[in-house]
C-alpha cells in the first residue's frame, strides 16, 4: 500500500448498523425503525425522508414492504462515516439492474442510532468514503 493510499479504520459493523441490516433481513419494520434516532433522515432515489411517518411510509412502500435483503459485501469504516456495500435482493422490479444488483449504504450515527442514511447504487468507479450529513 502506497503513502497516498488510505486504510480502513474497521470492517465491522457497529452495533446500530447490524440491528439495521439485521431487521431488513428479518422484514421486520419496528425493529428497522428503531435503529434510526427520532429525527432521522433516509435519501433514497434522490429523496429525503426526515422522522419516523416519512421513514416508516417510505419502507412500506419500497424497502421493507418489497422484502429487501441485504447481503453485505464490504464494510468501510472512517472518521465517524460507514460505507456499507451490499448486494440487495427482494420483491422490486429488477429490470435494467445490474446482476448481483449491489448498493452502498452511507451510514451516519448519533450514538447508538442511526441519523442519517444514503442509499446509492454502487458503481465500480465509486470511492467508498463519501461525506454524508445528517443535515
Amino acid at each position: 500500500m502506497s503513502n497516498t493510499e488510505l486504510e480502513p479504520v474497521s470492517t465491522e459493523l457497529s452495533p446500530p448498523i447490524a440491528a439495521f441490516v439485521e431487521a431488513t433481513n428479518a422484514h421486520d419494520t419496528p425493529a428497522f425503525l428503531a435503529t434510526f434516532t427520532k429525527d432521522a433522515i433516509v435519501t433514497d432515489d434522490g429523496h429525503n425522508y426526515r422522522g419516523a411517518a416519512e421513514i416508516k411510509e417510505w419502507s412500506d412502500r419500497q424497502y421493507i414492504g418489497t422484502q429487501v435483503s441485504l447481503d453485505i459485501t464490504e464494510v468501510d469504516c472512517r472518521d465517524g462515516k460507514t460505507v456499507v456495500t451490499a448486494k440487495v435482493d427482494g420483491n422490486f422490479p429488477k429490470e435494467g439492474l445490474a446482476d448481483p444488483f449491489k448498493m452502498c449504504l452511507h451510514f451516519a450515527l448519533d450514538n447508538d442510532k442511526i441519523a442519517a442514511l444514503s442509499m446509492r447504487v454502487a458503481s465500480p468507479s465509486e470511492p467508498s468514503e463519501v461525506a454524508i450529513s445528517p443535515q
